[in-house]
Formats: C-alpha cells, sequence, structure tokens
C-alpha cells in the first residue's frame, strides 16, 4: 500500500497543485468577500449588458495584448507553450493568463453563491468576475489558433524521416550576459575539442579582427571609442562526419544576443547544445531581468492601473461636480493629451536608462572591465535608492490611511 502511495505522489504534478491552490484560495476569497455592495435595483438586463460587455472586453484585451507581443517578439513568443495545467504558471504570458481566468471564475462563482444563499440581489460584481474569466479563456484559445507557435510543429514520424543524418541546428538565448576573460577562456578550451577555434571581434568604429587565441582576445583594447559589439567563436573543422561547433556569437542585438550552430545528428546535437547551455547560463548576471525587460510591454499594465486609479478617485467625487469644473475651465481637457504624451515617453525613458546602466552584452576585458566595475557600483546605488523610495512612498501611505 505504501509503494502504490508513492507510486500515485509521483505522478501527481507540482504546478497541477499550485494552480489549484490559487483558484482555490480567489474561491475563498469569493466566499469571504472583503467588498461591501450596497443594494442595487438593477434591472435583468443591467446585469446581462453588464456582463457581456465585461467578456467582450476581456477577451479582445487579452487578445490584442498577446498579439502585441507576438508582433513585438515574434521569436521568443513562437515558443510559447499553449495553455496547460501541467506547466509552470509564471514562466509565460500564456499560463499566467489562463491562470488568472480561472482565478476569476472561482472567485465569481463562490461569491455568487455567496449572495444567492443571502438571498440578495447583488448579482452584478459576480457575474463580472466569471465573465471577465471566460473572456480571458476565450482570448487566450483564440490566439493559440490564430498564432503559430514552434512547440506545437508536428515531432517524429515521417517528418523526421525527411531530414538528413547530419544538419546544421542553430540554436539562441535572449537572456543578457557578461563576458569576462576568464569564461573567454572556458568557452576557448571548450569549443577547441571539436576543432580549431579562431574569434572574430567587431568594434564601434573600425573593423573587424580575427584572433587565434584567448590571450589575444583579453588583451584588446575595448575602450570607450573602440567599444567591442560583438565576437564570435568559429571552428575551423571542415569534417562532415563528426559533431561539432559551427560557430557561437555574442552580441549587442537586443532580440538574439547570443547564438550558435551545432553540426551533428540529432543525438549529439542535443548531448553539445545542454553541454553548451549550462556555460552559457553561467554568463547571466544578477540583473539580467531588469536588462531584458521592456517597458513598452507593461504600457497596458500601466494603463490599466492609470484606469483603476482614476476610476478610485473619481468615484468619491460627484460626477456634476466634475462636469462643471470642465465647464468652467475648457483647459482642464488639455490635460487628457498631455497624459497620453506622459504615458508614451515614460517606457521609452526607462527604456534608455536600463540600456545605459543594465546592459544586455557586457564585454568585461580591456578597458572594458574597469567600466564594468563602474557600473555595477551605480547600479546597486540605483537598486538600494529604488528600494528606499518604494519604502518611503508605503510609510506615507500608510500615515495617510492611519491619519484617515
Amino acid at each position: 500500500m505504501v509503494k502504490n502511495f508513492k507510486d500515485a505522489m509521483s505522478t501527481i504534478n507540482l504546478w497541477l497543485l499550485v494552480r489549484l491552490a490559487i483558484i482555490a484560495s480567489g474561491a475563498i476569497g469569493g466566499l469571504w468577500p472583503g467588498i461591501q455592495i450596497d443594494p442595487a435595483n438593477l434591472s435583468s438586463l443591467d446585469v446581462v449588458m453588464s456582463s457581456l460587455i465585461f467578456f467582450i472586453v476581456s477577451a479582445v484585451g487579452i487578445f490584442l495584448l498577446l498579439a502585441y507581443g507576438f508582433l513585438a517578439h515574434p521569436k521568443k513568443a513562437r515558443e510559447w507553450q499553449p495553455p496547460s495545467w501541467r506547466v509552470n504558471p509564471f514562466k509565460e504570458p500564456l499560463q499566467m493568463f489562463h491562470l488568472g481566468a480561472f482565478y476569476f471564475i472561482a472567485s465569481g462563482l463562490a461569491f455568487f453563491l455567496t449572495q444567492i444563499l443571502k438571498e440578495t440581489n447583488n448579482l452584478k460584481f459576480p457575474l463580472e468576475l466569471i465573465s471577465c474569466g471566460m473572456g480571458l479563456w476565450l482570448g487566450i484559445h483564440l490566439y493559440v489558433k490564430v498564432f503559430p507557435h514552434n512547440r506545437e510543429a508536428p515531432v517524429g514520424g515521417e517528418f523526421n524521416s525527411l531530414k538528413p543524418p547530419l544538419d546544421v541546428n542553430k540554436f539562441r538565448e535572449s537572456h543578457a550576459f557578461v563576458l569576462r576573460g576568464s569564461d573567454i577562456e572556458t568557452l576557448w578550451h571548450f569549443l577547441q575539442v571539436h576543432g580549431a577555434v579562431v574569434a572574430t571581434v567587431r568594434f564601434h568604429d573600425s573593423p573587424e579582427r580575427r584572433v587565434s587565441s584567448p590571450q589575444e582576445v583579453i588583451r584588446l583594447e575595448n575602450s570607450g571609442k573602440r567599444q567591442i559589439e560583438a565576437m564570435q567563436f568559429t571552428s575551423q573543422t571542415n569534417t562532415r562526419t563528426t559533431p561539432h561547433f559551427r560557430q557561437l556569437e555574442f552580441s549587442n542585438r537586443r532580440s538574439s544576443p547570443i547564438e550558435w550552430e551545432i553540426f551533428g545528428d540529432e543525438e549529439n546535437i542535443s548531448r553539445l547544445n545542454c553541454e553548451l547551455k549550462i556555460l552559457i547560463k553561467r554568463l547571466n548576471p544578477w540583473y539580467g531581468k531588469i536588462s531584458e525587460m521592456n517597458f513598452f510591454s507593461l504600457m497596458p499594465i500601466g494603463g490599466m492601473m492609470g484606469g483603476l486609479v482614476s476610476y478610485l478617485m473619481v468615484a468619491r467625487i460627484e460626477w456634476r461636480f466634475i462636469l462643471e469644473q470642465m465647464q468652467m475651465s475648457p483647459a482642464l481637457f488639455l490635460g487628457i493629451p498631455l497624459l497620453i504624451i506622459f504615458w508614451l515617453l515614460v517606457p521609452l525613458g526607462l527604456n534608455q536608462l536600463r540600456g545605459t546602466f543594465f546592459p544586455l552584452a557586457s564585454f568585461a576585458i580591456g578597458q572594458g572591465k574597469a567600466n564594468h566595475q563602474i557600473k555595477e557600483t551605480r547600479r546597486l546605488i540605483i537598486i538600494v535608492a529604488f528600494g528606499l523610495l518604494m519604502m518611503m512612498l508605503l510609510l506615507a501611505v500608510y500615515h495617510d490611511a492611519s491619519n484617515q
């Protein structure tokens, strides 16, 4: 019996349990909602129309948001796995929104049950939650049907029989990297096992330079005027029968800063790729997630949060008073386009600051080594200052709430 219990537990997926726990928390929150809704004499038509609007806006909104992500980052978006209950829900947008859809549905159903048991007619809010969740679910699945994904391509069978036994496969990584002298030596010796290696270095204002040893690469100038933009390691092996690395390139491209090619059969390509990925992962700095962040992708979230804050502020003021103020001062209408311009300029400025202090590509060799150390100190100062600012804002909000 104990053995059968262990076998059953081994088949249970951890992420399935995590998803069910989060959804259960939403249902529990719906049973004991913190929101107190005043009784409202709303007709059935008002409730149905409100729920329908939430359903349509959620479905169309999530579809457009995911479509924007696909068009902005097609290579990364093609690797998104379709929604699954047995996958990490915090790793990819599709998984996160899929979990959010069921969270809203569970919370709305529990809230709906609570209102029915209380024999009240406050069904507008729980039905809106259910409609929002169903809209998110529909929009996600429409996106999966419309936009192609590499993970849905068939594997095995007649397709593999059409491929030659030996082929060249290309791989890429989109995370940030810091390439130091010790890293270059490690990579060089690793690649040299499969044949002679030559490095091609591209500078900002000069032609490319080819070097034949890691020591020559480490001694390169890499100053402000002659800053390294890309570095490519190429194998000089001409054999067509032995699996080996063709090339490995590091650059400051945002789409794919690290790319490499491997020649061989499927089994050896998989083995060599895993070995190289272990080395490449070590190059990812502690601020890698900040370097990869695109603040323009946060614009929809910022708009939603700004709309929510505006709604909460306006909800405490009578609409008649707002209209009277606008009639007395038409200049208030100018604030709307100014807010839109500000909303567009903020992510642009944040992206510029991110590229300056948290670069995606850093070649910490030559004079670039000292420059990297200086920026490392500045990065720590920025993080500490940002933490202190957030703490001061939280204290200010707490102090204001306690005084009220």
